[in-house]
């Protein structure tokens, strides 16, 4: 068989996944840390709620993005932006994948070191939230998102060839051990409760807990068990052991919205989602003590379970296929023309019965959930550092699959100004370097911006910001007139 292979295709599907997504957060170091974080905090351990030092904050909106990958990188950028013409003979009889992407700017890892490769793309947007110190010890506060997630994990690039050739030769055994492909993208309201347990003069106990609901409006996945199959010389596929599972929204689900679809018409899945932590806090005493400083201790450990729950999709779709030892002479596609019509393909092939694959006609997908440890320690007056450890919780149900991560923060924080530097090992091995800046309410920052700043080559993109308003000044109780107002800080 002679494929022909066009220099266009290779660079649009490559580089295209890289470059066209690089708008997609996961990780905002430097608005989940702060103690002026306020609702934001909420996102990594419910009980930081009580470290609000203010009566109340009123976040108007946060913004998240995130692209990270380890297969394809950006090595030159200027090439990225001004590619070379594309010949207008673009058919080539062979070429090595490595140096023609090298022509524009990009970079391919090593296709044997890591075998395992992944995609992740991030968009989360929150606002408006607002949080409330009731009294104390009981602090109160809501929020909205809408959160969007891609996740590509553990494919095996084993049998992608570092030389392509028109006579490329596709018969053989292959295997191909288990990987997830998932995408979700809902919105949520919360409720969160902090409140504080044990006080005193040394120490600090507090707790909190929200609980989010949950509207789906859109996902898919692929969870691949295990494919091990050959491809023999006569294009016969002998398949030895073959176990997935798949999903999607029928696309019906869309056709019957009306012309101008309101929110309640596109939240097509609804679900309940829950983060609870702890958090134990020791204060400045003696000569550490600073009562200018309006939050003031000497170290503070939190833990957190968050992003417990799932959503419903009733109008989705949930298919398995699990068959050992079957042989296609040749795989049936007429009438293929619609995800359904799909579905009693693969399942009339593989099982001679057109809806055998067929589960359940809803589609069930959990949240990124996690466990996560959050350690803050004062060095002196107004410098802290910060460590956060987030670890998944895998599971074998679709749903998306959260990054694990460390990182370690040292920042200068007051109530006006506040400036950090996230150092990260995303998925516990690759570095990531940031930086972020609070002036008043607007905080500005990346997590990884290691090849914006000349180190090494760009293997994705983060970039995040927020914007508040919270009390300012002190009320005169004698004259009872007010000398300062809201402001952004």
């Amino acid at each position: 068989m002679v494929i022909k292979i066009t220099l266009r295709s290779v660079f649009l599907l490559m580089a295209g996944i890289l470059i066209s997504n690089l708008s997609f957060s996961q990780n905002m170091s430097g608005i989940t840390g702060s103690n002026y974080a306020g609702t934001n905090a909420n996102l990594i351990n419910p009980s930081f709620a009580s470290n609000l030092p203010l009566k109340w904050e009123l976040h108007l909106v946060t913004m998240g993005m995130n692209f990270d990958n380890n297969f394809v990188g950006i090595s030159a950028l200027n090439d990225v932006l001004n590619p070379p013409p594309v010949p207008a003979d673009t058919s080539v009889t062979t070429f090595n994948i490595a140096n023609e992407l090298a022509k524009y700017g990009l970079v391919v890892s090593d296709f044997d070191r890591p075998k395992f490769k992944y995609l992740h793309m991030n968009f989360v947007l929150r606002g408006p939230s607002l949080m409330i110190k009731i009294n104390k010890k009981h602090s109160f506060g809501f929020h909205n998102a809408m959160r969007m997630g891609f996740r590509f994990n553990h494919f095996y690039t084993g049998y992608i060839p570092a030389e392509i050739d028109s006579n490329l030769q596709y018969q053989g055994a292959y295997e191909f051990p288990k990987f997830r492909i998932n995408m979700l993208a809902f919105s949520e309201l919360g409720f969160t409760y902090s409140g504080i347990f044990q006080d005193n003069n040394s120490s600090r106990i507090q707790a909190g807990a929200t609980v989010k609901l949950l509207s789906g409006m859109f996902g898919t996945y692929i969870l691949n068990r295990k494919a091990r199959f050959e491809i023999l010389p006569n294009d016969d596929v002998e398949v030895n052991d073959f176990h997935v599972k798949y999903g999607y929204i029928d696309p019906a689900t869309f056709n019957n919205l009306p012309a101008s679809p309101g929110f309640s018409d596109v939240a097509i899945g609804k679900g309940l989602g829950v983060d609870i932590g702890g958090t134990y806090i020791i204060k400045n005493r003696g000569a550490r003590a600073n009562k200018k400083k309006k939050v003031d201790y000497q170290f503070r450990l939190g833990a957190s379970v968050i992003d417990v729950g799932r959503i419903k999709f009733n109008g989705g779709k949930s298919l398995e296929i699990d068959r050992q030892n079957i042989v296609f002479n040749q795989f049936t596609t007429t009438g293929i023309n619609s995800p359904g019509s799909l579905d009693s393909a693969l399942s009339n092939n593989f099982y001679g019965n057109p809806t055998q694959s067929l589960v359940a006609n809803n589609m069930k997908m959990w949240l990124p959930m996690a466990l996560s440890v959050q350690v803050d320690y004062n060095i002196w007056q107004f410098f802290y550092i910060n460590t956060t450890i987030i670890q998944r919780i895998p599971y074998g149900a679709p749903g998306l699959y959260r990054a694990n991560v460390i990182t370690a923060t040292p920042r200068f924080e007051t109530l006006l100004f506040e400036l950090g530097v996230p150092m990260m090992l995303y998925e516990y091995q690759y570095p990531r370097l940031g930086a972020y800046v609070r002036l008043w309410g607007l905080t500005i920052g990346s997590d990884y911006s290691n090849g914006l700043m000349g180190l090494g080559n760009i293997w994705g993109m983060n970039a995040y910001m927020s914007l508040k308003i919270t009390p300012f000044g002190k009320r005169n109780k004698k004259k009872k007139k007010t000398s300062g107002c809201p402001m952004f800080f």
